[in-house]
């Protein structure tokens, strides 16, 4: 089991003032704050994170626990950045792009 930096939680717990408030009392974006600064904490102790992949069928899947860095949702790198730095196809990378030729928001 990785080791948690309960200074980077405890961080989380000072900054949205929560010490106070009791978990039955968490918000979905409160729960969905803390589930990020545990994830954060985990990371920053290497904890084993699953890096992105193409699937058989030729879609980038990006597991719940690859590092924060590929998670475009959350401010990461783009998904073009990844699928260039996962070697894609360009058969690959086509599906990423708008008929444009743009990469998709």
């Amino acid at each position: 089991m990785p080791s948690l930096n309960l200074k980077v939680v405890g961080r989380f717990f000072s900054e949205n003032h929560l010490w106070d408030k009791p978990f039955r009392d968490f918000d979905i974006t409160d729960i969905e704050l803390l589930a990020d600064a545990i994830m954060d904490a985990l990371e920053d102790f290497g904890a084993c994170w699953e890096p992105p992949f193409i699937s058989m069928s030729g879609c980038l899947c990006i597991p719940w626990n690859s590092p924060k860095k590929y998670r475009w949702w959350q401010g990461g790198q783009s998904i073009m950045e990844t699928l260039i730095e996962l070697n894609a196809s360009e058969e690959v990378k086509a599906k990423y792009r708008t008929p444009e030729g743009t990469p998709k928001k």
